[in-house]
């Protein structure tokens, strides 16, 4: 995948130092919304945990009986573990158990864009990737694949989805669909080379999945007294969480979602520069990264096996209190959830200049933004005071 930056303007999204406030009248309220925003969090990602073993399990069963029916078996179990996933998005950017500097699974489970050289084969090199330097990685296995994630740079991504992306859909080099590797690159005097190691690479990439979601996951379980959700929800903490939820859903709808994800292929107009470039899968996460975000806010989300979670919430607060403020962030919620109901073909289409959803994809940027921007009175209605206080909105 190439990669191209963008440089996204310190005035997108600003967080800063605020006064001090006057003690709330309604901690335990407050409080309420941390609680139920853990709840979620354990859910979605014991979710993403649960349909991650099932895609193991789908590879397991590939590796061992190698077919096209098994093969396509294994791109469906991959896009079914990216729903709940998809819904995590915004537990991210304060320091969580997700992202934390030195402890933080993000890069291992969801690292983009990643330098398709760096795993395996591409067109222009044959022997190109881990896969193929025997001498150099005689053994591939989960912690052969942890230790070198994102070494020697960020792109030489060894591990996550969008490794195992890589691997079941190869490079995509059609311009109108996903890439189109043959499942024969996995089977022994198949397609390519080093087919044994192809498998011992997707079967080990897999395992390392389940391993980095179940370590997120017992950050937020509740049954464990030591860990970061028992912090996160204590009393002491409530003013603190509060402005780390309200962080993870600002920036990572405006920087993240808006930003590096969605305007800088937009403006690119290069499906190379998708989210997932390989399976041409991004429009169907950019949806469920919306609902993922609406989940928060709300305070609800429905399991995979049907149960809901559901409790207080920042709407609950807002409509109770602030009844305009949380008009506002509806109507944005409502006017974004239009633009993306109203696109009907796949990502990398939609940006190209001369494809009718093109206009569209700006739209739904801006209306990212101006999302965004709808949450930035919260802070101080709510009397959140600390290092994450303050949204800047947009010129």
């Amino acid at each position: 995948m190439k990669v191209k930056n963008l440089v996204i303007s310190a005035s997108v999204l600003l967080f800063g130092c605020a006064k001090e406030v006057p003690l709330d009248q309604k901690p335990a309220e407050k409080q309420a919304i941390t609680i139920n925003y853990a709840n979620l969090g354990y859910n979605m990602y014991s979710d993403a945990l649960s349909k991650a073993i099932d895609l193991k399990a789908v590879i397991d069963n590939f590796v061992a009986l190698p077919s096209q029916t098994n093969f396509e078996a294994c791109k469906q179990a991959w896009q079914d573990a990216r729903v709940p996933y998809a819904h995590t998005e915004a537990f991210r950017f304060y320091e969580g158990p997700i992202d934390a500097s030195q402890t933080g699974r993000e890069a291992y489970i969801n690292a983009w864009p990643l330098d398709e050289a760096f795993i395996d084969y591409v067109s222009t090199n044959s022997l190109a990737g881990i896969i193929n330097m025997v001498a150099q990685y005689p053994m591939i296995n989960s912690s052969l694949l942890s230790s070198i994630n994102q070494s020697p740079n960020e792109v030489s991504v060894s591990s996550g989805f969008h490794a195992i992306e890589f691997l079941l859909w190869g490079q995509d080099l059609d311009a109108t669909g996903p890439g189109a590797r043959p499942y024969t690159d996995f089977v022994d005097g198949g397609t390519a080379q080093n087919q044994s190691r192809r498998r011992d690479y997707l079967v080990a990439a897999a395992q390392l999945l389940v391993d980095d979601l179940q370590s997120v996951v017992a950050q937020w379980d509740k049954s464990m007294s030591d860990n970061y959700r028992a912090t996160f929800v204590s009393k002491t903490e409530t003013n603190n969480s509060i402005a780390k939820i309200l962080r993870g859903l600002g920036v990572y709808t405006k920087a993240e979602m808006a930003g590096q994800r969605i305007s800088v292929a937009y403006m690119n107009s290069d499906q190379e520069d998708e989210h997932d470039c390989f399976s041409d899968y991004t429009m169907t996460d950019i949806r469920h990264w919306q609902s993922g975000l609406k989940g928060i806010y709300f305070g609800k989300y429905t399991k995979i096996d049907g149960t809901i979670i559901s409790g207080s919430s920042l709407a609950g607060y807002l409509q109770k209190y602030f009844p305009d403020i949380h008009a506002n962030i509806v109507s944005k919620f409502e006017a974004t959830d239009a633009t993306l109901a109203s696109i009907n073909t796949t990502f990398d289409q939609a940006i190209v200049a001369t494809n009718p959803d093109y206009p569209k994809i700006n739209t739904l940027i801006l209306q990212l933004r101006s999302q965004a921007d709808a949450h930035a009175d919260i802070v101080t209605k709510l009397e959140v005071s600390n290092e994450y206080n303050g949204l800047e909105k947009a010129e």
